[in-house]
């Protein structure tokens, strides 16, 4: 698997992880949420506590 070339500088827009991955109305991001939830006990919009 590649590396992400300089991944010490990026960068995710935090409206973007609320909107789409921890969704569960999106209907793309809803089953990535349900993963997040169950596999690493996310409970919902949790970024702040993410970095």
């Amino acid at each position: 698997m590649n590396r992400l070339p300089n991944a010490h500088l990026a960068v995710v827009d935090e409206r973007k992880v609320n909107a789409y991955l921890l969704s569960d109305s999106h209907p793309a991001g809803r089953a990535k949420a349900v993963f997040f939830r169950r596999y690493l006990r996310l409970p919902g919009v949790v970024v702040g506590s993410l970095a």
